[in-house]
């Protein structure tokens, strides 16, 4: 159900060849148009793919139970019908890189007055769907809800439920406060990702990856055999992005 002033609309446009930019562009140009014309809705959140993108995506799981075909064919049935649990997990298998891009965007000042609001609403509503991702396996349910998110993972997380009230709440009546954001990373967001990955419901992480790198080597070769241990290949930036250059 939308909410008045806090609930966006979402797109899927799939396409038989890519967009190119002037697509793009004059699609953007209608949406805002049409957000300035019912301003009760906060924006238009529209994704572009090929059809043999969208059926190797995670995210056609909300094709398959969430969409509604609008036009032109409808491809639900090409779709595998997904389970609870690890299908579903897509707001948790993306949780621990968003988070760390976001907190990244704050230290380097990115957010200010007229966008943290629009952020607070899209982490938090990741957050509050992860909760539910976490045990939709054990409900044997899925839904992007807001309020039965919070509902069912509070029902086996009771000592989690009030920090997960605190995000439903800046979910719904967002701050533009990037401390009380990051509170919410620092302690829900956190263990959100380790209890994903306790469960098996997400993949483990490069850095996860280079710490059993580092234990099975020592574990094999000894301290004193080893002057360093280097992992070469893309690296990251201070701002969490890749680098283009030196």
């Amino acid at each position: 159900m939308g909410i008045k002033n806090i609930s966006d609309i979402d797109f899927f446009i799939v396409t038989l060849g890519p967009l190119v930019d002037f697509d793009r562009l004059t699609i953007k140009r209608h949406m805002d148009k049409l957000n300035k014309k019912y301003p009760f809705i906060t924006k238009f959140d529209i994704g572009y793919f090929t059809l043999d993108q969208i059926l190797t995506m995670k995210e056609n799981v909300l094709i398959k139970l969430t969409s509604l075909c609008l036009y032109g064919k409808d491809i639900k049935s090409k779709i595998k019908d997904p389970k609870p649990g690890k299908d579903v997990a897509i707001s948790l298998s993306h949780l621990e890189e968003e988070i760390f891009k976001t907190k990244n965007e704050i230290r380097i000042g990115i957010y200010d007055k007229t966008n943290t609001k629009a952020m607070c609403v899209w982490i938090m509503k990741r957050i509050v769907r992860s909760g539910l991702e976490l045990v939709s396996e054990r409900e044997k349910c899925f839904t992007r809800d807001l309020g039965l998110c919070y509902e069912k993972f509070s029902k086996y997380y009771p000592d989690k439920k009030d920090d997960m009230h605190k995000a439903l709440t800046l979910a719904l009546e967002p701050t533009n406060n990037t401390k009380v954001i990051e509170k919410v990373f620092n302690n829900l967001g956190k263990w959100l990702v380790l209890e994903g990955k306790n469960l098996g419901l997400t993949p483990i992480s490069r850095n996860d990856i280079n710490k059993i790198v580092v234990e099975k080597t020592i574990s094999l070769f000894g301290k004193n055999r080893i002057i360093c241990l280097l992992r070469y290949g893309p690296k990251i930036r201070f701002d969490g992005t890749p680098p283009y250059g030196f």
